[in-house]
Parts: C-alpha cells; sequence; structure tokens
C-alpha cells in the first residue's frame, strides 16, 4: 500500500523543517510527489491541523516477555506503543528467562512483530543477579542482536563488576543503561522521602538512593570511557552531577520520564499505587530541575519506562504494590501538554528529546527525507481530549494520568511504510 499525506504540518528537526506539506509513502520509503503518477492502491489521509512527526523512539520499556505474559507480551505492547506514535523501542531484559544469552534474544525477536521495530537490551550479568557478568558476545551474535546492556529493575553494586562491564561493553561498542538505585541504603522504600512519605506513615526513598549510583557510573565512566546512559532520572542532585560530567567531556547521558516530567509526590495521594513507580515521584524543585535540565540539553532523552502490571498487583496496599507505570500510549501527548503547550520548551525540541536524539543513540535515521524508510506518527494537538486508561491496547491499565485532559492524541502510525495505527483501529 502506498500513502498520500496531505496538508500536515511536518516537524523534522534534522532537516530544519517546520511548514504545511504533503507526504508520499512509495514501498515503504519516502518518495517524491513527481512519482505519484501511476500509482496505485493509494491510502489518503488529510492531516490538516495535525503535526507529522519522525516516528517515536523510546528507549526504555518493559513488554514482559517471556515468562510474565499475564502483564504484558511483545504483540500487546507493540500494539500499545504504534497506538503512541512509536516505531522503535528497546525491551529491557528483567524477563523470566532474563535476556543474558544468545538463545533468549533470538526468543524476543521471534516474536517481533510489524507494529514496531524492537532494539533489545541484554542484561549485564547472568540472570541480573549481580554475580557473574552475561555472554556480551553471544548476545552480540544473535539474529538481531543487542543494543545496550542493563540489569534494569537492579542495579550492579559490585564496583569491580561493573567496571569489568564497562570495559567489555566498550570493547563491544555497547553502551550501558544503568537503573541508579543504591540497594545498600534503600531499604523497604515505597516512595519518595518527604512530607507525603511522612504523612501515609511509609518508608520512603531519599535522593541520594539514586545520586550515590550516579555519581558512581560518572566515576566508572571517566576511568574506562564507556558511555554510561542513566535510566529515569528523578533527583535534582542526579541532574547535577550529570551537567558536571558533562561539561567535563565524559560520556555520560540520561534519560527522563514523563510521569517525572508532570507529576510530583502529591500525586500519590491522589491515585495511590498507580502512582508508585522506582524511582519515586519527588518534589516540585526535583521536577523543575528535571525540566531545566531539559531545555538545556542536559538531559537528552524522554523515555517512558512503560511498565505493565494486573490491576490485581496494583489494588494491593501501596506497600505491597509492584512498581511502575505504562507510558506508551500517553506519553507524548504529557509531554506536550507539559512542556511545550506551557511554553517550557518547543515542539521541535519536544521531537529532538522523543525521536531524534535517541535514534542517534541507537544509530537509526529517522529524519523525513526522500529515500529513507517512512516512520512517522500524527498528532492532534489542536483538540483537547481525556486519557480513559480502559481504552488501553495494554494488558496494563496501571496509570495516574487516567481522566486527565491533554493535547496531542496519535492519529496515525506508519513503520517501514505500513499503517500500524490509525485512528483507534489497527490495519495490519
Amino acid at each position: 500500500m502506498n500513502i498520500i499525506i496531505k496538508n500536515g504540518r511536518v516537524i523534522d528537526p534534522q532537516n530544519g523543517i517546520d511548514e504545511i506539506r504533503d507526504i508520499y509513502v512509495k514501498d515503504g520509503f519516502f518518495a517524491n510527489l513527481d512519482d505519484l503518477n501511476g500509482s496505485k492502491e493509494l491510502s489518503f489521509f488529510d492531516a490538516g491541523g495535525m503535526i507529522i512527526t519522525p516516528g517515536l523512539v523510546d528507549l526504555h520499556v518493559h513488554f514482559r516477555d517471556p515468562g510474565l505474559t499475564h502483564k504484558e507480551d511483545i504483540e500487546t505492547g507493540s500494539k500499545a506503543a504504534a497506538r503512541g506514535g512509536y516505531t522503535t523501542v528497546c525491551p529491557m531484559p528483567n524477563t523470566i528467562p532474563v535476556v543474558d544469552n544468545k538463545e533468549t534474544v533470538e526468543l524476543v525477536r521471534s516474536k517481533e512483530t510489524e507494529f514496531v521495530e524492537l532494539a533489545v537490551v541484554g542484561a549485564l550479568s547472568k540472570g541480573e543477579n549481580g554475580q557473574e557478568l552475561a555472554d556480551y558476545s553471544g548476545m552480540m551474535e544473535a539474529k538481531g542482536g543487542i543494543c545496550a546492556l542493563s540489569d534494569d529493575g537492579k542495579t550492579l553494586m559490585d564496583y569491580s563488576l561493573m567496571l569489568e562491564a564497562s570495559k567489555r561493553a566498550k570493547n563491544y561498542d555497547l553502551f550501558i543503561t544503568d537503573h541508579a538505585e543504591n540497594h545498600d541504603t534503600n531499604i523497604g522504600g515505597v516512595i519518595n522521602e518527604g512530607e507525603v512519605s511522612r504523612k501515609l506513615g511509609l518508608v520512603g526513598i531519599k535522593n541520594s538512593v539514586e545520586s550515590d549510583i550516579v555519581e558512581r557510573d560518572v566515576k566508572i565512566a571517566k576511568e574506562t570511557g564507556c558511555h554510561m546512559h542513566i535510566q529515569h532520572i528523578s533527583a535534582k542532585e542526579s541532574v547535577e552531577l550529570i551537567r558536571k560530567a558533562k561539561c567535563d567531556g565524559l560520556p555520560i547521558t540520561a534519560e527522563v520520564t514523563p510521569h517525572h516530567i508532570a507529576l510530583t509526590e502529591e500525586a500519590v495521594l491522589i491515585h495511590g499505587s498507580n502512582a508508585k513507580m522506582n524511582p519515586p515521584l519527588r518534589t516540585e524543585n526535583d521536577r523543575q530541575a528535571i525540566i531545566e535540565a531539559l531545555k538545556d540539553g542536559t538531559i537528552e532523552y524522554i523515555a517512558t519506562d512503560h511498565a505493565p502490571h494486573s490491576e490485581e498487583e496494583k489494588a494491593q496496599k501501596i506497600e505491597k504494590a509492584p512498581f511502575g507505570i505504562v507510558g506508551l500510549e500517553t506519553a507524548f501527548a504529557v509531554c506536550y501538554t507539559t512542556l511545550v503547550k506551557t511554553g517550557y520548551i518547543s515542539l521541535a525540541e519536544l521531537v529532538n528529546l522523543m525521536s531524534v536524539n535517541p535514534a542517534k543513540l541507537l544509530n537509526i535515521n529517522t529524519s523525513i527525507s526522500i529515500g529513507n524508510v517512512a516512520n512517522f506518527a500524527i498528532f492532534n494537538i489542536q483538540d483537547k481530549y481525556v486519557i480513559n486508561s480502559q481504552e488501553f491496547v495494554s494488558k496494563g491499565k496501571n496509570t495516574p494520568f487516567n481522566g486527565m485532559e491533554i493535547y496531542g492524541k496519535t492519529m496515525l502510525t506508519v513503520n517501514r511504510g505500513n499503517i500500524t495505527y490509525k485512528a483507534g483501529a489497527f490495519l495490519m
């Protein structure tokens, strides 16, 4: 199927484009409109009043497959990604079994769908147990390979082992994407340590639980030259450490989630366990530090940390409920409403944070250019809508954004020239 998109506002920062244009997709690639004559099986879409962006790229998702498919599987996660405007995502390795060898990498890749491309992340340590390094060479040799290494959900605490992992990662030209949590100082923490934790009588998680590991990772990056990418930054102290490291020319990058951009610890009082994640929602001062870091380039990526759980699991008391929320189907709209509508950043800057920058990290070219693979999304930023978690195609409905009025609804997603989502209906 070939596609014509009419009257859309194309936002393509790589080419410096922000203007109304028509787009032609032929045989999976962006094509010149002059080649339209004689084309058959055309699908038309009028994008008047809407924006067209390169396909979104998420550096951090949990698809729970294999082993935890009651929460999510690769098909439902991929459909959720398409519904959010994503064309590439990075599934984390903390599945059952852990993605720590060639065979499991290939098992994950065998389930890949046409809804979204998978850039698989392999484990740092065997079984994510922090005792022995995983088989990096085997995972690299797997069909499709891996893009990065992580023990996400846990932190590899052994300094000498992390140092060796970093040296090996650099040799394989892999970056490490690290969950920064000091397990020695976070004992039973539930939410941010602060006014809300004291009010609810819950064990709090200090900012230093995160920033201590960020400081360690900066040190390792300086010693080994390995690219250390810090996941889901939440604390202002972490932001300052990363800012200084980048000013010093060290290979340090970081991501932030839509929920840490939009919410504070106060959301726990309203949404309970659906506002419980790790790292936790923190204070307004922390949130503003994150936004400032997005504005000045200290943080270059927005990633969802999409973490689906069953309703039964999240219905437990907040102390026992698992950490994490879903995010793929709401990320662009939440970020557009929180960051662009308020004037913090421009629309082009948001596209950089959610598409261009993460794509470059994965060596993907997302520009809307003649001859490039046609990966793009269309969003309605003019009309307000209300998030309804029961409409999610993800198995997970666990979100603090249910009922939020926002702008930026996904209208169309195209992956490799195929329409994977259109106004709520999957066409493949």
